[in-house]
């Protein structure tokens, strides 16, 4: 079930994002972009509020001389013309 049907415009994109951003409790300033579609790197998953997820997660180990790496995730909910993106790094 896509996040919502609701067709995002210039005049209401914020709005939505920020809304978004504060019910999966991330920071607004995660945002990524907005696409049409995504590729096929993303697999959907429900959220625990009822609607669908995409998520694409990928580990990064930048020095493999040393144990640190990082999870780099791109987070995607669907409205009525695309997806709004958020990107997270964490250090695992």
């Amino acid at each position: 079930m896509r996040y919502s049907k609701t067709v995002l415009t210039d005049e209401n994109f914020d709005e939505e994002m920020e809304k978004l951003a504060e019910i999966i409790g991330i920071p607004f300033t995660s945002f990524k972009n907005l696409v049409k579609e995504l590729d096929s790197s993303y697999r959907v998953r429900t959220h625990y509020l009822g609607f669908d997820e995409w998520v694409c997660v990928k580990i990064i180990n930048q020095n493999p001389g040393i144990s640190e790496a990082y999870e780099d995730v791109h987070l995607a909910y669907e409205f009525g013309n695309g997806f709004i993106i958020f990107h997270a790094v964490t250090l695992l």
